[in-house]
């Protein structure tokens, strides 16, 4: 199993026990490299930073990604989607981004600048103590040399889900609100943060 893979299965696993409202802690991660999760698309994307080949990721269910070198020290950033959350229109569902393309993804060139890498606060080579201390997770699980981080939040529905479920169910069935997980993870390597990424999940 892939650490996105491992990923993706801890955070339906944290879904079901979602409680926690901190909203703050979302917003300051769910929007990496200025493209929110489960709001931009791929083609916004592609739009603003270039043409990239869509490629589909390995080892993952379905799950695609554009990737773009940044710097001359080799960091590349990886957008990703899945049919099943994703959606026709190819929402954002989560960022990786590597010190180096290990996984000899096609990557296009762009201006992207490698201070601005970041998740949230997060940078490259963070070590795990600062990704605890900056995240302030609900709840953080360990695998080898990948740790995990967990945010919880329970939201209301939009005035357009809300108009979305309104014209498929009766009012008795439309959900009262939205558990969001986020997942924020680092792969390790001698103590060090060698990719760092973040993945969302929602269910109503």
């Amino acid at each position: 199993m892939t650490h996105r893979n491992l990923v993706a299965a801890l955070l339906v696993s944290a879904l079901t026990a979602c409680d926690e409202t901190t909203p703050h802690a979302i917003d300051a991660f769910n929007a990496p490299l200025g493209f929110k999760l489960k709001d931009a698309t791929f083609s916004e994307i592609t739009a603003s930073i270039g043409a990239a080949i869509e490629f589909r990721l390995p080892k993952s269910h379905n799950e695609y990604g554009v990737c773009y070198r940044a710097g001359a020290d080799g960091e590349i950033v990886v957008f990703m989607t899945g049919d099943e959350f994703g959606g026709p229109e190819k929402l954002l569902l989560g960022v990786a981004i590597h010190e180096h393309n290990t996984l000899d993804y096609p990557c296009a060139g762009s201006a992207l600048v490698v201070d601005d890498l970041m998740i949230g606060s997060i940078k490259l080579g963070a070590n795990f103590e600062k990704m605890d201390r900056l995240i302030a997770s609900t709840e953080v699980r360990t695998a080898a040399n990948i740790s995990t981080f967990f945010i919880e939040q329970r939201r209301d529905l939009t005035p357009e889900e809300i108009e979305r479920f309104s014209d498929r169910f009766a009012a008795h069935e439309i959900p009262s609100g939205v558990d969001t997980v986020l997942g924020i993870w680092g792969i390790f390597e001698n103590e060090r943060a060698r990719v760092i990424g973040v993945w969302m999940e929602e269910t109503y």
